[in-house]
């Protein structure tokens, strides 16, 4: 099995929109309990936490995204067989 899931596998579940989507499951009490020095400390003592420079953000932008756009492409049986035994 190639570890990606299929629509067999697992189905596709759509929300309207954020009040739609059930809850988060609620954080531990350990997380709960950390104080704000300690989260600084572990962020700091993090290696895959970086810091980000100072005006980092100051010329950012929303980058636009460009929607997809729906085809029909008619392809012989084998190309098709090959494309689907490769997830």
């Amino acid at each position: 099995m190639s570890g990606k899931f299929t629509s067999e596998q697992a189905p596709t579940i759509r929300y309207k929109g954020f009040a739609d989507m059930p809850a988060a499951a609620p954080l531990s009490p350990a997380f709960n309990a950390l104080d704000d020095a300690e989260i600084e400390r572990r962020a700091a003592a993090d290696p895959d936490a970086g810091r980000i420079p100072p005006g980092f953000w100051d010329e950012a932008s929303p980058a636009s995204v460009e929607t997809k756009v729906q085809i029909t492409l008619r392809l012989d049986a084998d190309v098709l067989r090959h494309f689907r035994s490769a997830g």
